[in-house]
């Protein structure tokens, strides 16, 4: 329905500055008009900077507000590349999410999840936002890749690494290994409170 015979770019989460949405039109608009003839950027998700999305007039940008999670898989699976161009971000949740949906992402360098699940040129793309004319050449790149489903596919191959058994079980790993290193340390104690002497 969104596409309309086109393929899909979808920027999912929150529509704030620190997302980097103002610079994502501003890439958009530096795009060949024979890229957006082929392409929509569908931005999904509600925000301050929502109305940057909502009164842009180039007609290959769409705006989907108030979509719950449970409708997203649909939105993943329509999509032919994520675009996360955030400029701060401890993590980065949806490129996990985009890469379960086997959703290929170019995926900011200053995200964290960047180092630990992006493989560029592999099962994602990576580029750096705060760079405009770089950005701008790593998503034109992005978008006339051929092979983006191969990307996607290796991407839901790393993403289901990332269980939730396989990240408690290094989290306990990582507390044996630094309670084993703490001298005078017992896990097993509680901390008795300090009375103090009048």
């Amino acid at each position: 329905r969104l596409g309309r015979g086109k393929k899909i770019c979808l920027v999912a989460g929150r529509l704030e500055p620190v997302k980097h949405i103002e610079g994502t039109l501003a890439m958009w608009r530096s795009l060949p008009q024979s890229l957006r003839d082929r392409w929509q950027l569908v931005f999904v998700g509600n925000g301050s900077q929502q109305p940057l999305v909502e009164q842009c007039v180039d007609p290959s940008v769409h705006h989907e507000p108030g979509v719950s999670m449970q409708e997203m898989a649909s939105y993943y699976a329509a999509s032919d590349l994520h675009l996360f161009a955030s400029l701060a971000d401890v993590w980065g949740l949806v490129v996990n999410e985009s890469m379960m949906a086997g959703l290929p992402t170019l995926c900011s360098r200053l995200a964290g999840c960047a180092d630990d699940m992006i493989e560029h040129g592999r099962n994602g793309l990576l580029f750096d936002p705060s760079y405009h004319e770089g950005a701008c050449r790593a998503l034109c790149a992005a978008l006339e890749r051929n092979d983006l489903i191969a990307l996607g596919q290796n991407a839901e191959l790393t993403a289901t690494a990332y269980s939730i058994e396989r990240l408690s079980d290094a989290f306990r790993s990582a507390v044996q290994r630094v309670t084993k290193r703490a001298p005078g340390f017992e896990p097993s104690r509680s901390p008795q409170p300090q009375r103090c002497s009048t």
